[in-house]
């Protein structure tokens, strides 16, 4: 199946919390923020080191909400629908206060606005509280056929790019002496 559509169908469920295991962060915020696009729905994005901040636009450290429990505060508080990524919060499971927070968000989900939390990183391991409110997402490493169509579009850019450039190659005299001599 298409990463984009499996993706899509998980966040349209009702589970209010997924869990996406990723090394390919770049890749994942890019299918996410598509998604947003598709929901039409606001994607928002928290790091430690940036705070809250809208997932589309250039990246601009707000230093708002940075605090793990402030920015749990801050979604539960809200009343305007959206998906809430947050990135690599995994150390943050293991602290009672947080995994209270992401309970009582995930309680309201279908009492407010829908406010979908998206934890993401390398390893995520759900608390046992959590557990009935979690849906999980792999998202698979670019098979063969993936790679070859991200290089051959890679290429076609980079031809079409160069296409106004004349080249010419000619052999250097020591590599024309060596093809000429007899073995």
């Amino acid at each position: 199946m298409n990463d984009l559509h499996d993706l899509e169908m998980m966040l349209r469920s009702e589970m209010p919390i997924l869990m996406i295991e990723s090394l390919e962060e770049p890749r994942l915020l890019e299918l996410l923020g598509e998604i947003g696009l598709r929901l039409s729905l606001p994607v928002f994005c928290w790091t430690l080191t940036d705070g809250l901040r809208p997932l589309a636009g250039p990246v601009v450290p707000s230093g708002a909400h940075t605090d793990p429990p402030e920015v749990l505060r801050h979604i539960q508080g809200t009343v305007r629908a959206g998906l809430y990524l947050l990135l690599d919060f995994h150390p943050f499971l293991e602290h009672p206060l947080h995994v209270r927070l992401l309970k009582e968000i995930a309680q309201g989900f279908a009492a407010s606005a829908p406010r979908r939390l998206v934890l993401v990183s390398h390893t995520l391991e759900s608390p046992p509280e959590l557990r009935h409110l979690c849906a999980r997402f792999e998202l698979p490493l670019p098979d063969r056929q993936r790679l070859l169509g991200a290089l051959a579009c890679r290429s076609c850019g980079s031809i079409s790019a160069a296409s106004t450039i004349s080249t010419s190659v000619r052999p250097s005299v020591s590599y024309a002496r060596r093809c000429a001599r007899p073995m």
